[in-house]
Parts: structure tokens; C-alpha cells; sequence
């Protein structure tokens, strides 16, 4: 009785994961206006096709299996071979999705019930998704495309053959480790270049200013401040896109000292909150005042981070101000660390940010690496002050370096309690 419970139970799962896509192909023809050849009944059908033919296997006749696959699989090809038409392009997406929900009703009867239902779930959305999936293509340029594939070719294939040991002076130099970064912080520029393209930049001033922190904080600074400079009326929302930019800063380094080491997390995270509030009250504060809240981030310029030139900058970067802090530790002056931290925050806070956490995770005291971390912060805050005052309308200077003062602020603030 139990193991007739137990396929009913299977058989229920079946139907409901098959008609959960069918459903979605169902509203898909209707949409489409057309008639297609499989729809909720059908791929309930296919579920409940591989999830009996998966019990009756099991049951001592194991040719069944591969055998309704097989017929499923003819059956799908007559099919679409009948529906073809020289007029009309029709691709193989239905027929796809009906042999994977085939193979989901197959699962659900070898118990693998979580798997089916979440596979289920997972099928329906991409099925459900064309529409956006092509409005985002559409917004790529060709050179998104052939950056991304050569940054594919360079992670995949160069990566796994860099040797993961020591070179140079002091043994700095490690390119397995240096490359391991390069990855992650063109990770994590590419998932907000992605969602600012995804989104448009055309959905609002303040969103723009988000997610074009995420990706590159200083094209965001650079691209608003002569936007301002060419419309002066814009001033209000500039400044609030340039500060919200900035401020998205603090939670970038928390997720990328996050991802190294987390114990330097647990230590430096007390700043960056303070920055990352500090930044949020100048926001809000822009944000009320602004009367032009309906502007967009139109003709925002943020450039693939896939870019080769690009990746490779960071990589030497990354290398350089590694080897200078190991040196500047074993033969310089005390501070000389701090000076590197500065100067190489002026134009690159991942350089210093990622560094400082591995040496960190190396044995370096969490307090100075955390203090080093916050003053190329700091510096980096400079430098969108800089931008905007040698690029800007002479009207965004203001609310910006109020904004912009009030995160700097606040992280020094915090240094004091770091150096202690």
C-alpha cells in the first residue's frame, strides 16, 4: 500500500511540475495568436510519460525508459519537421522544453522531488523570460559580445595553467592569486554593468547612479560632470547621481573584502557602514531638493569591464601595489604604507582594497589593513571631488563636495579607532 501511496504521490508532483510549464506555453501561443502543438495537457502528458515509464523501469523492465524517451523524441521531430513552413523561421524551444519536462517527470519518481520542482520553476521562467532576455540583447553592441567571449577565453583557458607560486622580490608576485582577483573584481564590475544594461540607464537619475556605481563609480563622476556642464539645468540630479555613485563604494569593498577574507570583514565593517550612511543621508538630502527628479541617466558611459585592456590594467595594478606595500613593510619608513594606500586610491580602490585582504588573510594585523583599506577610501572620495571640480559645471561643486564631505568624514572619523 505504501508504494502505491508513494507513486501517486509522484504522479501528482509529475502532473503539477508538467502543467506548470504547459501553462506557460499555453499563454505563450495564445499571446503568439498561433496554434502550437503542445500546450498545458500535453506537457502534463510529458511529465507523467517519464515519470511512469521511470517507476515500470524500475520495476524490472529498464528498456522502457530509454524507449519512451526515444519515441518522445521522434515524435517531437515529426512534429516540428510538419510545422516548418519556408516562410517561417520556427525555432526548436517547445520541443526542447518537452523533453526536459519529460526527464523532470522522471526525476520525480526516483525521489528526487526538490530538484524536479525547482527544475520545473527554473524552465517555466526562462520560457516565460524571451521577451526580456531579447530587450536586453538588443541593448548589447557587438563589442559587449566579443569583449565578453575574449575575457572568456582568458579566464578559462589562461587561468587554469598560471602557476601558483611565488615570483620576484620578496615573493610577491603569485599569478595564480593575482589572476584569482582579476576575475573577481571584473565579476563583480561586469554584474552592475549587466544591470545597467538590462535596466537602462533611461529608468531614473538615482538608479543610474546605483548600478553605474557598482560598475565604475569614476565613469559615473566623469560622465554626469560634463553632462553638467553641457545642461547646467541638470546640476540638481547630476550631483545626486555623482553622490549615490560614491557612496555605493562602501558596499563594494565590503563584498569584495567579504569574498577574501571575512575576518578583515568583521573588523571593517564599522566604517564602512558609517560611510555608507553618511552617503545615504547626503543622497536623501539631494534627493528631497532636486526639482528635477524626472531627469534619466541617459548618455551615461560606462564601458564593458571585459575590456582585455582593461582586465590587464587592474591585474598590474593589483601586482604593484602588492609588491610596493610588502616593500614599503620590509624596507621603508613607517607610513610609506599609508602613502601607497593613498596614492593608489586616487585611482584604483580594488587594487588596494583586494590586496590589503589578502595580506590580511596572510597574517597581516586586521586593524592596519582595515585602516589602509578606509584611507584609499578616502582618497578615492578626493578624487570624485577632483573630477567633478575639473570637469563640472561650477554649480554641482557644491552639493557634491557637501555630500561628497560628509562621507569623507565620516571614514575618517573611524580612523582613529583602527590605528589604535
Amino acid at each position: 500500500m505504501d508504494d502505491h501511496l508513494q507513486i501517486v504521490r509522484s504522479l501528482a508532483i509529475a502532473i503539477l511540475t508538467g502543467a506548470l510549464i504547459g501553462l506557460e506555453r499555453e499563454y505563450h501561443h495564445r499571446l503568439k495568436e498561433e496554434t502550437g502543438f503542445a500546450g498545458l495537457r500535453t506537457f502534463t502528458f510529458f511529465a507523467v510519460l517519464g515519470n511512469l515509464s521511470t517507476w515500470i523501469a524500475t520495476l524490472g523492465h529498464p528498456w522502457i525508459l530509454p524507449a519512451a524517451f526515444m519515441g518522445l523524441v521522434v515524435l517531437l521531430g515529426v512534429s516540428h519537421y510538419r510545422s516548418t513552413v519556408p516562410e517561417r523561421d520556427r525555432g526548436m524551444t517547445t520541443e526542447v522544453a518537452a523533453l526536459i519536462t519529460f526527464l523532470i517527470g522522471s526525476l520525480v519518481a526516483l525521489q528526487m522531488i526538490e530538484v524536479s520542482v525547482a527544475l520545473a520553476v527554473v524552465v517555466a521562467a526562462l520560457l516565460s523570460a524571451k521577451p526580456a532576455f531579447r530587450n536586453w540583447v538588443e541593448r548589447l553592441a557587438p563589442e559587449d559580445i566579443y569583449t565578453t567571449l575574449k575575457f572568456a577565453v582568458v579566464a578559462f583557458v589562461v587561468f587554469p595553467i598560471l602557476p601558483d607560486r611565488a615570483y620576484g622580490p620578496l615573493g610577491a608576485l603569485n599569478p595564480h592569486e593575482i589572476w584569482v582577483m582579476v576575475v573577481l573584481i571584473s565579476g563583480v564590475s561586469f554584474l552592475g554593468y549587466i544591470a545597467l544594461k538590462l535596466l537602462g540607464p533611461e529608468r531614473g537619475i538615482a538608479l543610474s547612479g546605483l548600478l553605474g556605481g557598482l560598475a565604475s563609480s569614476t565613469a559615473v563622476a566623469v560622465s554626469f560632470s560634463r553632462r553638467s556642464r553641457e545642461n547646467p539645468e541638470l546640476v540638481p540630479g547630476c550631483a545626486l547621481a555623482v553622490v549615490i555613485a560614491s557612496t555605493v563604494m562602501a558596499g563594494r569593498i565590503a563584498a569584495l573584502v567579504a569574498a577574501v577574507d571575512p575576518a578583515l570583514f568583521g573588523v571593517l565593517w564599522i566604517p564602512l557602514v558609517a560611510m555608507g550612511a553618511a552617503g545615504a543621508l547626503a543622497a536623501a538630502v539631494l534627493w528631497r531638493r532636486s526639482r528635477h527628479r524626472g531627469i534619466t541617466g541617459a548618455g551615461l558611459e560606462v564601458r564593458n569591464p571585459f575590456r582585455l585592456s582593461t582586465v590587464l590594467a587592474f591585474g598590474a595594478a593589483y601586482a604593484a601595489v602588492l609588491f610596493l606595500v610588502k616593500a614599503g613593510q620590509a624596507f621603508l619608513p613607517a607610513g610609506s604604507t599609508t602613502a601607497v594606500a593613498a596614492l593608489s586610491g586616487l585611482t584604483q580602490i580594488d587594487a588596494i582594497t583586494l590586496s590589503m585582504a589578502k595580506l590580511a588573510r596572510e597574517g597581516m594585523a586586521a586593524h592596519a589593513a582595515a585602516a589602509f583599506i578606509v584611507v584609499g577610501a578616502l582618497s578615492n572620495t578626493l578624487s570624485k571631488a577632483l573630477i567633478v571640480a575639473g570637469l563640472g559645471h561650477h554649480r554641482l561643486r557644491t552639493p557634491v563636495f557637501a555630500g561628497l564631505g560628509v562621507v569623507f568624514a565620516a571614514g575618517l572619523a573611524t580612523l582613529p579607532f583602527l590605528l589604535r
